[in-house]
């Protein structure tokens, strides 16, 4: 499961107090799939979905998609000024002959991971 460093935790916290949704939770979703893996999203939300893994620290609820769960089982959010909340720690993708490294995603070398 994702870990989230204080860093990350106190940023989103904030950003809820800001918008006035204090009692809503960050929820973490798959938004597609590359030939880099999946892409994903963040969203502030009320409550879960159904299927979602609830967590909570420090007062703030994570909901997680279970099909994303998988993918940042390893992972660590930490969140910077300079780059906003980065994704550490998670499995290289790579599909068909295209991969981030070989810096082809747009190349539709990847087409059936879209699917």
């Amino acid at each position: 499961m994702v870990t989230l460093t204080d860093k990350a935790l106190e940023r989103f916290k904030k950003i809820l107090k800001e918008q006035g949704n204090e009692s809503y939770g960050i929820r973490i979703f798959t938004a597609g799939t590359g030939c880099c893996g999946p892409s994903l999203a963040l969203d502030m939300v009320e409550q879960a979905e159904d299927g979602d893994i609830t967590i909570e620290k420090s007062g703030l609820r994570v909901f997680i998609e279970k099909a994303a769960d998988a993918t940042l089982a390893a992972a660590s959010m930490d969140f910077s000024e300079q780059r906003g909340f980065v994704l550490t720690g998670m499995e290289e993708h790579s599909c068909g002959e295209g991969s981030c490294d070989e810096g082809s995603c747009d190349d539709g070398s990847c087409d059936e991971c879209d699917e």
